[in-house]
C-alpha cells in the first residue's frame, strides 16, 4: 500500500503494485488494470521501471470538468527522504507548493479540483481561481542526489467511468537559475533588538526555457558581513547595533545535464530526448539583502526640573534622536506617571504630569525631533515615552520634578511634629536654614518660658516640594496651602500658646530667620513661617 502525504485529498481505494524482475534493465514493460465491481469502470495505468528512468521531472495538462478531477501522484522510489517542487500553472497564474519532501518508498496525491474548491493557499499564499479549470501541471525533483522520482496524473471521472493517464517525462530535471537566487526582502530596516526573517528564493528553469515561480531555498547557508550590527542563523537576523550589514545566502546543491544521444542535450540545458542524465555539484551565493538597523533614544538637557510655580528652572529640552541618523520620519510622545509621587499618597482624581510643546512631528535633518516638556505645578516623577514609526524607542526618560536640596526636619524634645495625613504621610521637608532654625526658635522659647508647653510644628513641605495640597483636595492647584512648595514655611500651631507669649514668641521668629512671617491665628490657629532660603 502506498503511503500518502497528509492534508492532500486521497481517492478511495488507491494501493501500490512492485513488480520485480531478474533480466536486463528496461527489458519489460508492464501496466497494471482496474475494474469496478460493476464492470462498467476500466482503468489501465502503465508501470515505470524505475531503472530505466533517465530523469525526475514531468509535465502534464490538467483539467476540471463536471465532476471531472485531474489527480497528480508523485512517488520516491529511492530508500531516502528527497526533495521535490511542483507548479499549477493556468491562464493568468501560477500555483506552488514550493520545495516539499517526500519520504522513502512514499507517494504524495494532489487533486487539483480539492485545491481550487476549498482554496488552498500556495506557500506564497496564492489561490487557484474558482473560476479557473484546466491549465499545466509541472513537476521536478530538487538536487542531483542518487534516487529516483516517478510521477503521473490521471484524469478521473468517476460518474461516468473515464480515466486518462499522462506520465510524461520531460528531459533532465530542472535546474536552478543562479541570477534568480536572492535574499528576501532585499532590503529591511529594523531597530536595535528587533528579529527580523529573511527567505532564499530561487526559480528554476526547465530544459524547454519554462520558468518558475520563486520558491524557497530551506537549507541554504546564512551570513552577515557585520556581526555587530546584524547576526543571522536559519534565516534570522538579530539587531544588534545601530548600522548597516548585508544578509547573505549560500546554497550548495547540483545542476543536471544530459550526455548521449539525447539531441542537443548540455550542462545547462538538460538535455533533449535520449541520453542519461547527469549532475555536477554547484554553489550559489544570493543576492544579499541591505540590512539597515537603527536604534532610537530619547533625551533631555536636564536630569530634574522644578515645579512650576516655584523660582528655578521649570523646562526641560527633549530630543528624540535617531542613530545613525534618520530625517523625515514620524515622532510621537506621550506622558506617564513615575514612581515617585513626591510625598502624595492614595490620591484621587488624575495627576497633572506637565506638558509638552509638541506631541508628534518628523525628525529633522540630523534625525532629531526636539520639544519643550513644562513641568506640573506638583512634583513626583515622570514618565517621557517615544515611538519613531510606531516602534517604541529604546528607553523612556525619567525627569524629576523636585525642589532640590530639601531634608526632613527630624524629631526633638523641644517640638512636636503634627499634621500628618494618610495622604500626606511626610509633610516636615524644608531647607537648611529652616531646619537649623526650627530647633533654634523651639529651644528659644523654652528658655524664656520654662516649663511652656512644647510648639507644635504643623505642615512645612512635602519630600519633594512643590504644590503642598491640603487635606481632602487631592491635585488641587487652587485650594489651600499656596505656599509650602520650597521648604522655607513651617504652621506653627498657636492654640497651645498662651496669647500673652504670642508677642515674646513672634519675636523669636524674626530673630531666628523668618522676619516676615504670617499671622494666621485668627483664621488658621497658626503662624505661617517664612524663612530665608
Amino acid at each position: 500500500m502506498l503511503l500518502h502525504q497528509h492534508g492532500h485529498y486521497q481517492p478511495d481505494s488507491i494501493g501500490g503494485l512492485e513488480l520485480e524482475y531478474s533480466t536486463e534493465k528496461g527489458s519489460v514493460v508492464a501496466s497494471a488494470f482496474s475494474v469496478s465491481p460493476s464492470g462498467n469502470q476500466l482503468f489501465r495505468v502503465p508501470m515505470w521501471d524505475i531503472y530505466a528512468l533517465r530523469s525526475s521531472t514531468g509535465g502534464y495538462p490538467w483539467t476540471i470538468d463536471g465532476k471531472s478531477s485531474t489527480f497528480v501522484y508523485i512517488k520516491n522510489a529511492a530508500d531516502h527522504a528527497q526533495q521535490y517542487f511542483l507548479d499549477v500553472k493556468y491562464n493568468g497564474g501560477v500555483y506552488a507548493i514550493g520545495n516539499k519532501t517526500i519520504g522513502a518508498g512514499q507517494t504524495v496525491t494532489y487533486d487539483l479540483r480539492e485545491l481550487r474548491d476549498d482554496q488552498i493557499r500556495d506557500n506564497r499564499g496564492r489561490l487557484i481561481p474558482l473560476n479557473v479549470n484546466s491549465g499545466q501541471v509541472h513537476w521536478s525533483k530538487v538536487g542531483g542526489e542518487a534516487g529516483v522520482l516517478i510521477g503521473r496524473s490521471e484524469q478521473v471521472d468517476v460518474a461516468l467511468g473515464i480515466s486518462s493517464n499522462y506520465a510524461c517525462i520531460n528531459c533532465c530535471g530542472d535546474n536552478p537559475d543562479q541570477s534568480s537566487f536572492q535574499v528576501v526582502p532585499g532590503s529591511w530596516t529594523a531597530f536595535v533588538n528587533d528579529s527580523v526573517y529573511f527567505t532564499a528564493t530561487v526559480q528554476y528553469q526547465d530544459c524547454y526555457g519554462g520558468t518558475s515561480p520563486p520558491t524557497d531555498v530551506s537549507d541554504a547557508e546564512w551570513t552577515s558581513d557585520n556581526i555587530e550590527v546584524a547576526d543571522v542563523g536559519a534565516g534570522v537576523a538579530l539587531a544588534q547595533a545601530p548600522g548597516t550589514a548585508h544578509i547573505k545566502a549560500r546554497w550548495q546543491t547540483q545542476r543536471y545535464y544530459s550526455t548521449g544521444d539525447g539531441g542537443g542535450g548540455g550542462l545547462d540545458g538538460g538535455g533533449g530526448g535520449g541520453g542519461s542524465c547527469n549532475s555536477f555539484n554547484v554553489t550559489y551565493d544570493a543576492t544579499p539583502a541591505t540590512f539597515a538597523v537603527f536604534a532610537v533614544n530619547i533625551e533631555s538637557d536636564v536630569i530634574s526640573v522644578q515645579p512650576s510655580g516655584t523660582a528655578g528652572t521649570n523646562t526641560a529640552t527633549i530630543k528624540v534622536v535617531t542613530e545613525p541618523p534618520w530625517p523625515n520620519q514620524s515622532v510621537s510622545l506621550t506622558l506617564s506617571g513615575g514612581t515617585s509621587l513626591g510625598g502624595h499618597v492614595s490620591h484621587s482624581g488624575t495627576r497633572p504630569l506637565g506638558t509638552l510643546a509638541g506631541t508628534q512631528g518628523t525628525t529633522n535633518a540630523q534625525g532629531i525631533f526636539q520639544t519643550t516638556y513644562t513641568s506640573p505645578i506638583f512634583s513626583g516623577s515622570v514618565i517621557i515615552s517615544s515611538t519613531l514609526n510606531g516602534h517604541p524607542a529604546a528607553n523612556s526618560l525619567e525627569v524629576l520634578v523636585l525642589i532640590d536640596g530639601l531634608s526632613e526636619l527630624g524629631a526633638s524634645a523641644d517640638y512636636s511634629l503634627v499634621g500628618q495625613l494618610p495622604t500626606h504621610p511626610s509633610n516636615h521637608w524644608g531647607t537648611a536654614t529652616a531646619l537649623t532654625n526650627l530647633p533654634l526658635i523651639a529651644g528659644d522659647y523654652l528658655n524664656q518660658f520654662p516649663g511652656a508647653d512644647i510648639l507644635h510644628y504643623n505642615d512645612m513641605s512635602l519630600v519633594y516640594g512643590g504644590k503642598f495640597d491640603w487635606e481632602g483636595s487631592n491635585w488641587c492647584s487652587s485650594c489651600a496651602h499656596a505656599e509650602h512648595r520650597i521648604g522655607i514655611n513651617c504652621d506653627v500651631y498657636s492654640g497651645n500658646v498662651p496669647t500673652s507669649r504670642w508677642s515674646a514668641l513672634t519675636r523669636i521668629f524674626q530673630l531666628r530667620g523668618s522676619p516676615n512671617y504670617g499671622d494666621e491665628t485668627a483664621s488658621a490657629n497658626h503662624w505661617h513661617l517664612r524663612f530665608d532660603q
